[in-house]
């Protein structure tokens, strides 16, 4: 960190996978590290989000979105259409009992989706957003085939 960034870093790591759920606290996930899907299949999203201490206890907006490989949002479907694909949201994360100063809270998110039977053939990039920032790590492309 320079002396021109003063606000700590929120960490992230983003996995395409076939299953993912969070339970007790933990990620769960199941095929993780795919990267062709087929146009029937679900799929999740599994996500740790490591929050620097001075960010607990604050609001933190997100938004998973679905690009084209390209930067795109208006996805193209296999009838001539579009559509958009994105999930929103906040969260807010506690300091635990015992949880060390200063220490990262990791935080466990699950996203699943159902299969995207109408979206074209093509390679598709899942990309998260926190606090309307983002970074290249931060997404999970796939090519999708029918």
């Amino acid at each position: 960190m320079t002396a021109n960034d003063e606000r700590p870093r929120i960490r992230v790591q983003v996995l395409l996978c076939d299953h993912a759920q969070v339970e007790a606290g933990k990620l769960f996930v199941l095929g993780a590290g795919i990267s062709t899907v087929g146009s029937g299949a679900p799929t999740s999203i599994g996500v740790l989000v490591y929050v620097p201490w001075d960010l607990t206890n604050s609001e933190i907006p997100y938004r998973l979105q679905l690009e084209t490989q390209d930067g795109q949002t208006e996805l193209p479907l296999i009838d001539g259409q579009t559509v958009k694909v994105e999930v929103a949201g906040a969260l807010t994360v506690g300091r635990p009992v015992g949880a060390l100063e200063g220490a990262p809270i990791q935080v466990p998110i699950a996203f699943s989706f159902g299969p995207f039977q109408d979206l074209s053939a093509g390679r598709y990039v899942w990309r998260l957003s926190l606090s309307e920032e983002t970074d290249e790590d931060w997404t999970a492309a796939f090519n999708l085939i029918r």
